[in-house]
């Protein structure tokens, strides 16, 4: 739990640099911490899903720093659970996309868990525009990679949204 803690302390640190002079809406906050621990759940083998959603809400919530100060913490608690729970099924899917040099092992832990969470965001919340999923999920990203992997980003939750999502394209060109 120590060692939960200090990651959980060292991302919080982090974060609110990388977003400090950012105006975070909640939805976009809550995105943001779900990519956190749901890459903090990946990182330790003896933590699970209700665990690190308890610890983020009981140790976040209380935190006067961005993103937690302005989350959306029921959105927040819908994404991470449902990313958690459908690992196995959303590694499939990203697995899928994956061009035939790459697999799921090559991808950094920040990306995959970007990924993961978008793609639950866009294949299990479909009350939200596709458009805003995969701009939100850009933004993300641009807040721990460069341009590479923000397109990397883009590209797959594109795919994703086309096929999930393909009525929301009806139209379009």
């Amino acid at each position: 739990m120590e060692r939960s803690r200090f990651i959980l302390n060292w991302a919080a640190k982090r974060q609110n640099q990388l977003v400090k002079s950012l105006s975070l809406s909640a939805r976009r906050a809550a995105r943001i911490l779900a990519v956190q621990a749901l890459y903090q759940l990946n990182q330790s083998s003896n933590l699970n899903a209700e665990s690190v959603l308890q610890e983020f809400i009981d140790y976040r919530k209380n935190l006067n720093d961005l993103p937690a100060k302005n989350t959306d913490w029921e959105f927040f608690a819908s994404l991470f659970l449902r990313a958690s729970g459908k690992k196995t099924e959303i590694a499939n899917i990203v697995a899928d996309l994956l061009n035939k040099r790459w697999s799921m092992d090559r991808l950094d832990s920040v990306l995959k868990s970007i990924l993961f969470v978008g793609v639950v965001e866009i294949i299990y919340f479909p009350e939200i525009p596709v458009k805003t999923s995969l701009d939100e999920y850009v933004e993300v990203a641009k807040l721990f990679f460069d341009k590479q992997e923000t397109s990397f980003v883009n590209g797959t939750l594109n795919a994703v949204a086309h096929r999930f999502r393909e009525t929301d394209f009806a139209g379009q060109k």
